[in-house]
């Protein structure tokens, strides 16, 4: 339910952006329509209405078809994420877990609490890989090398951040 709320949404952010992208495509053909003795852009103030139109449908395929991409999904409903790139995301649902994983889904989901991204690094204290239980400990992800280090202390972090 929640998921076709945050789709409906979308359809109608998508919606007014491509109304408002669109009628500044047709003000900016109707400037050079006055400033030029271009024919093409006089045909197309002839059609102002399917000009119109057509900007508009083209722009709202691209928007979602952008929407649904790597960088453009941000979640829909009560699942968010956010891209931190090499194909790796963190994604959160209903509020309650929140982990990084591969955005093909087919590798381990390192459950996380807090987090800070630092750079090309995240920190986070850590729960562990699929739901197994850490007390007390601590990952650095480096998302160029889509490397996981585990830490069982705070001080482990300051000295590995040194280092670099």
């Amino acid at each position: 339910m929640f998921y076709l709320i945050g789709f409906i949404f979308l359809i109608i952010k998508i919606v007014i952006q491509a109304t408002i992208y669109s009628s500044l495509i047709l003000l900016l053909v109707f400037i050079l329509s006055r400033t030029t003795s271009s024919a093409w852009t006089k045909e197309l103030m002839g059609k102002k209405f399917i000009t119109w139109l057509i900007c508009g449908a083209f722009i709202s395929i691209t928007f979602v078809a952008y929407s649904f991409s790597y960088w453009g999904d941000k979640g829909l409903g009560d699942f968010a994420r956010i891209p931190i790139g090499n194909d790796y995301e963190i994604g959160n649902i209903d509020g309650a877990s929140t982990y990084i994983e591969n955005s093909n889904r087919n590798g381990k989901q390192a459950f996380i609490n807090k987090f800070i991204l630092a750079g090309d690094k995240i920190c986070a204290e850590f729960q562990g890989f699929n739901s197994t239980d850490c007390e007390n400990c601590y990952i650095v992800f480096d998302v160029n090398k889509a490397e996981f280090h585990e830490l069982h202390s705070s001080g482990r972090i300051q000295s590995l951040r040194r280092k670099e």
